[in-house]
């Protein structure tokens, strides 16, 4: 049985990098949208932009978290690939979080070999968020679709 240090796996291999990275880009998506939105805000009554703002901000918060879980989600599918590959080169029965033993000796944490190989992948994100603007309702909330999923 073997170990691996997930957050510092995921640190030294860079993919923590990799996702900040990525949720940098979507975070600016979203707030391009979120300004087009408001741009959009300036021919309704005060009570309807109110409305549109709090709308426009439930949908963007709600993408922002999906797109946070996929962006931890491709992650982690790429440290598991790493770890399946190494436990079936190395023919252990079976590889667990360091986090869930006691104690673990240097022999069993495997960790630094992981995060060596992990250093020469690139994580699919999948597409960027689209945000668009809803047109046929007086509201003009913006909806979020995303196809990273």
């Amino acid at each position: 049985m073997k170990f691996v240090n997930v957050e510092q796996v995921l640190k030294d291999s860079g993919l923590l990098a990799q996702e900040a990275g990525h949720l940098d880009v979507v975070r600016a998506k979203l707030v391009e949208g979120a300004d087009r939105a408001a741009a959009s805000y300036s021919e309704m009554t005060l009570e309807n932009q109110q409305k549109a703002r709090a709308a426009d901000s439930r949908l963007l918060n709600i993408q922002w978290q999906a797109e946070q879980q996929a962006a931890r989600i491709a992650v982690i599918s790429e440290l598991k690939k790493a770890v399946a590959a190494w436990r079936e080169k190395h023919h252990a029965a079976a590889v667990l979080p360091a986090g869930l033993a006691l104690s673990v000796s240097a022999q069993a944490d495997i960790s630094g070999e992981i995060a060596k190989v992990l250093k020469e992948q690139s994580v699919q994100f999948g597409t960027l968020p689209e945000v668009t603007l809803k047109t046929e309702e007086p509201d003009a909330e913006v909806e979020g679709t995303s196809h990273a999923h």
